[in-house]
């Protein structure tokens, strides 16, 4: 895994949740993605954070919804991003 050089993605991987999690990464990107226990990945049913190594970071659609696909790197890093 990247090493991130802000700790914003290390506390947000720390912080007290009963979600489930799946993180993906790919060319400089860590993609957290979130959801309640038992969605399976091909549900849209996952709320998705993307950090840069700069600690920046952006929410799938702009929102916190739990509505996205988190299949694979390939799907969720071609979601949109603000």
């Amino acid at each position: 895994m990247t090493r991130y050089s802000n700790n914003a993605i290390n506390n947000f991987l720390v912080a007290p949740t009963v979600d489930i999690m799946q993180v993906y990464e790919d060319s400089g990107n860590a993609y957290i993605c979130n959801a309640e226990p038992g969605t399976i990945l091909t549900a849209a049913a996952w709320k998705i954070v993307r950090f840069d190594v700069n600690g920046n970071k952006r929410k799938c659609d702009g929102n916190d919804l739990y509505d996205n696909l988190a299949t694979d790197a390939a799907t969720v890093a071609a979601l949109s991003y603000s």
